[in-house]
């Protein structure tokens, strides 16, 4: 449409001075277009708890031990809200230094949906929510990019002889075997064809 383009973060800048409930509205109105099987849906299992914090600034000579930024001192409050009816569910205070990501750990609570934002989305503590299971929506850092893992074990499909044909196989002994040239040729070739798959042919010389 010859229009330039424009950054996300004017859109959201734009969009704090529209009221909450604009947005609530439309929402509401996008949900009853939707039919019956979409709204059973978008229905949330639990209920939501918002994980967030609060800094509240004063003048250092007020709180002398809690320094934040030039002449300020400061403390924040982490806070775990039920959506439901707006009432704190824990309520932590710290110096207003103290990083949000930490303290978060401690207003989990796998009975709810846990929002946070992504100041509270480092990879540890995702990695762990996937092994335990608890819902979660968490906002990604810019520097974040997923991608499927691959499993070494499929390197391992049709050995048949040297190592049985599952071999479970450490880097240091696979890195060894592979630089003694140990490994089967089948082996060899299925890493020469992933390889291929993943960075474009290689030009590969075998021996043994």
């Amino acid at each position: 449409m010859g229009l330039s383009k424009v950054h996300y973060s004017c859109f959201s800048g734009k969009a704090a001075d529209v009221p909450f409930a604009v947005f609530k509205e439309l929402f509401h109105l996008l949900v009853r277009k939707c039919n019956r099987e979409t709204r059973r849906k978008l229905a949330f299992p639990k209920e939501l708890l918002l994980i967030d914090s609060t800094t509240v600034t004063v003048g250092k000579t007020r709180l002398p031990w809690a320094p934040y930024h030039g002449e300020h001192a400061a403390i924040k409050l982490h806070v775990a809200l039920q959506d439901r009816n707006m009432q704190p569910l824990k309520v932590t205070a710290t110096i207003g230094s103290k990083h949000d990501g930490p303290v978060g750990e401690s207003l989990e609570n796998n009975d709810f949906i846990m929002v946070m934002d992504r100041a509270y989305g480092k990879l540890e503590r995702l990695d762990r929510y996937k092994k335990e299971g608890p819902s979660f929506v968490i906002r990604l850092r810019d520097n974040v990019h997923l991608e499927k893992p691959r499993a070494l074990r499929r390197l391992f499909d049709g050995a048949k002889h040297a190592l049985p044909r599952h071999a479970e196989l450490s880097f240091f002994r696979f890195t060894r075997l592979l630089l003694l040239d140990g490994l089967p040729i089948e082996w060899m070739l299925r890493i020469h064809r992933m390889i291929n798959d993943e960075y474009g042919h290689l030009s590969v010389t075998y021996s043994g």
